[in-house]
């Protein structure tokens, strides 16, 4: 799976460094889909279907929180278009998936889904539908932002590219190499977990702008909190943005400061980690989310990636962020990239 990102990252910033100026938060889309798409359903990379679901699934996600009226013109109508369109073709794929070897998550969902019966077909075309936004919209959100910050802050990216070069490589002919090649060898889990800095930096992307704002509970049992008793039944909504901003666990929580992490686990949850319920990107229990490790894999190889390939420069250093459906710059990003310089 790791080589697969890596390569469809690079193929990406390799065409980014081809172009003047970049809106990153529909580039990040489309990258975010088709690793989505490949690494997690199982469809061929060069399968025309993606880009095909990918302007369906827009028009879908375009109109998700829309006014349920379904009556032409209304945004509601065209989701419950778009969904019948998109569930054509996942059906299409997921029939060709069960012909060949398929993904880790797909065989667990195959598995899982054999007690349905009559019901399975429809059941795995939802989760397939789950999965692709999950992947897509949160991914989108997280690598456009990281864009955003590490372009605000020549100093975290300095940092990083000192720490992928020690850690992963050394200079030799202006080229940076060591048993990873920086410019064309692969990355394992081993080498990146090795990165502590970038573990810091995308936990403060994630801490500064999760992509879910908030989260759902149902209360299975009557509880009193703040003096205020909540009913058995009830399904309560959990702030994790404001839980992040609030937290006294983060001094001068406004700020983009990876250096906070320094003496913070955020992978710990035993009751010695100061951070523990104070920072939930990826909510926190059973019901967390079950694509928290394939997210942060993706957020860091993209990261990786990125400071090492390219320059950039944001046309807008301080945009207005817009955090429906997700956090992203209002204006979407505009960069001006040039391939960075080995020094």
């Amino acid at each position: 799976m790791i080589p697969f990102i890596q390569d469809c990252v690079t193929s990406v910033l390799t065409d980014w460094k081809s172009r003047r100026d970049i809106v990153t938060y529909p580039e990040c889309k489309q990258m975010a889909f088709r690793i989505s798409a490949c690494a997690l359903i199982g469809i061929k990379p060069n399968e025309h279907k993606i880009g095909e679901m990918h302007e369906i699934f827009e028009d879908f996600t375009r109109s998700i929180f829309s006014i349920p009226v379904n009556f032409p013109g209304f945004g509601f109508r065209q989701a419950l278009k778009a969904k019948k369109q998109l569930h054509a073709i996942i059906r299409e794929v997921i029939a060709d998936v069960q012909k060949g070897p398929s993904t880790p998550v797909m065989t667990a969902i195959f598995k899982s889904s054999e007690a349905l019966g009559e019901d399975r077909e429809e059941s795995l075309i939802e989760v397939v539908v789950d999965l692709l936004f999950a992947g897509h919209e949160t991914l989108a959100s997280a690598t456009t932002n990281s864009v955003m910050f590490l372009g605000q802050r020549k100093d975290v990216v300095k940092k990083l590219l000192d720490e992928i070069r020690h850690k992963l490589c050394y200079e030799q002919n202006d080229m940076v190499v060591d048993g990873y090649d920086c410019a064309t060898d692969s990355l394992s889990f081993q080498k990146i977990n090795e990165l502590k800095y970038l573990n810091n930096v995308v936990n403060e992307v994630l801490r500064l702008l999760p992509p879910a704002g908030a989260g759902y509970r149902k209360v299975l049992k009557s509880f009193e909190l703040g003096g205020f008793l909540i009913p058995k039944g009830w399904v309560v909504m959990y702030g994790i943005r404001d839980t992040h901003i609030t937290s006294p666990v983060f001094e001068n929580a406004a700020d983009f400061d990876p250096d906070r992490w320094a003496d913070i686990d955020a992978s710990s949850s035993h009751g010695h980690n100061k951070a523990r319920f104070q920072f939930l990107p990826f909510s926190y229990g059973a019901r967390g989310c079950i694509g928290k490790t394939f997210a942060q894999l993706v957020l860091k190889i993209f990261i990786i990636e990125l400071v090492q390939q390219c320059e950039w420069q944001l046309r807008n250093d301080r945009p207005k962020i817009r955090f429906a459906p997700m956090p992203v710059p209002a204006d979407n990003l505009t960069i001006a990239v040039k391939p960075r310089t080995v020094k």
